[in-house]
């Protein structure tokens, strides 16, 4: 009886042994697969960096894996007056990322005017909701000299005062027509145009293709000029 025993003990410390090594490698080699549990955010992401997500397997805690998730990119909200705008001095609009509000942008808000900038001339242009939509993705408009042709006006021969969606200080209100306020620059964006007299009114809006608009001549004399904009106007 002991002679045999001795193949039994054998055979028990094998299977045991042989259990104990059945655990998860680096699910490369071998013939085990990890099992992974669910991915967990360990380092979140933030606004303009990627954060990390850890999965660890059920059979060896100390096997892990890790993958990037994506930077969530600035939630802004509206812009705000944060320095009010005098009659000679720009002020300035801000606005803040939802995400944290340590990430802001600010842009210049121009003069109101009583001083040197009191004759500054501002366009409003009442437009059906449809353009406005087109405009949303971008849009021009220019003054130019009487008789300027299309192409001159898309080449910018002979350009007097514009905004484009950028400018500062543009407002908007209204459904439809929707009514557009745009202060007017000289070209290059950094002067207030002050000046006066008639001109051909041309405006382009990005979206839809690209459309381009004549809104005819049109004489500047106060501070606030208003025209009508409509697809009859549209020339391209």
């Amino acid at each position: 009886m002991k002679k045999q025993s001795i193949p039994l003990v054998m055979l028990t410390l094998v299977l045991v042994l042989g259990l104990a090594f059945v655990s998860c490698d680096s699910g490369t080699t071998g013939s085990h697969t990890h099992e992974w549990g669910n991915w967990t955010v360990t380092t979140p992401a933030t606004c303009t960096a990627p954060g990390i997500e850890t999965r660890i397997c059920s059979l060896n805690s100390s096997h892990t894996e890790i993958r990037n998730t994506a930077a969530l990119g600035h939630a802004w909200g509206a812009w705000t007056v944060t320095t009010a705008p005098t009659t000679t001095q720009a002020g300035v609009e801000t606005r803040t990322c939802a995400r944290d509000p340590s990430h802001t942008e600010t842009r210049p808000v121009p003069a109101t005017g009583g001083g040197v900038n009191n004759s500054a001339k501002t366009l409003v242009i009442a437009m059906p909701s449809t353009i406005f939509e087109y405009g949303s993705a971008g849009f021009m408009v220019g003054l130019y000299p009487v008789g300027t042709t299309r192409d001159q006006a898309l080449a910018f021969i002979g350009l007097v005062a514009g905004a484009d969606s950028s400018t500062p200080g543009l407002t908007y209100s209204g459904v439809n027509p929707v009514s557009l306020r745009l202060p007017l620059y000289a070209p290059g964006g950094g002067t207030r145009w002050t000046g006066s007299g008639t001109y051909d009114i041309f405006a382009a809006v990005a979206g839809g293709g690209g459309h381009y608009y004549r809104m005819g001549s049109v004489t500047f004399s106060s501070t606030v000029t208003s025209v009508q904009m409509s697809s009859a106007n549209e020339i391209y």
